[in-house]
């Protein structure tokens, strides 16, 4: 564990500036709903580069950022990321978003997916598996780092502690939907990162920019999603571990 402790020391270093950059104003439109702070994405790849370089473990980063993995898998993520966030829209009359618009944030939020997904999911991911050998252990640690990298963002959005609250419980959920796939898929960063940009696109498309988001409702339909997804990841790997 002492890979995934440096790790995360690295990582909340780095993003303190961002945090201090996100009080002083937020990102323009068309996400304008998020902090400056949202732009550290790239801090979680970076720290990955930096510890698989130290450790000679730079090849097997680099592998996971090639494995694919099944079809089905990658069904099953499409589904998990849009489902709750549509059931949010209906709930909130979602109106027809600007489709120009959504074209070009679909490769802001790939390349910031990518971002964080090289991290968590390409270097933390398999670390806190090999230490813990649980799916659900590694989504219950890796989505509490996750929860407290968030936090200082999500203050920053000047939304209530409430809708903070809720929110929290919306990330906790969709780590563990994430990780419970992926692990499932073979440990593949582009799986990941499909959910991830799809997530948060839906976010934006179906929700008005985040005006019309309810983190309440969305946790509500996420958390079936990720339990059938945590489930269905612990069958992946015993299937993928050498017998005898």
């Amino acid at each position: 564990m002492r890979d995934v402790a440096r790790f995360g020391a690295v990582t909340l270093a780095a993003s303190v500036p961002f945090w201090v950059a996100g009080a002083f104003g937020r990102l323009p439109a068309p996400l304008s709903a998020l902090p400056v702070s949202a732009l550290g994405v790239a801090v979680p790849a970076a720290a990955a580069w930096v510890m698989a370089r130290g450790s000679g473990a730079l090849a097997d980063l680099g592998a996971r950022l090639r494995a694919v993995g099944g079809i089905g898998w990658w069904g099953a993520a499409g589904v998990a990321a849009l489902g709750p966030i549509a059931v949010n829209a209906v709930a909130h009359q979602w109106t027809l978003p600007d489709l120009s618009t959504l074209g070009a944030l679909a490769l802001l939020y790939v390349v910031g997916a990518f971002g964080e997904e090289i991290g968590w999911t390409g270097y933390l991911q398999p670390r806190l598996l090999e230490a813990t050998g649980s799916v659900t252990a590694t989504a219950g640690l890796l989505g509490a780092f996750w929860l407290v990298w968030h936090l200082v963002p999500y203050v920053q959005t000047g939304q209530s502690a409430g809708w903070v609250a809720a929110q929290s419980a919306q990330l906790l959920l969709t780590r563990a939907a994430i990780v419970g796939l992926t692990a499932g898929a073979g440990g593949g960063v582009p799986l990941a990162v499909a959910y991830h940009a799809l997530y948060n696109l839906a976010w934006w498309g179906l929700t008005e920019g985040g005006a019309a988001y309810d983190p309440d409702v969305t946790s509500l339909v996420l958390a079936p999603v990720a339990l059938l997804a945590l489930v269905a990841g612990a069958r992946g790997v015993r299937r993928m571990r050498p017998v005898g």
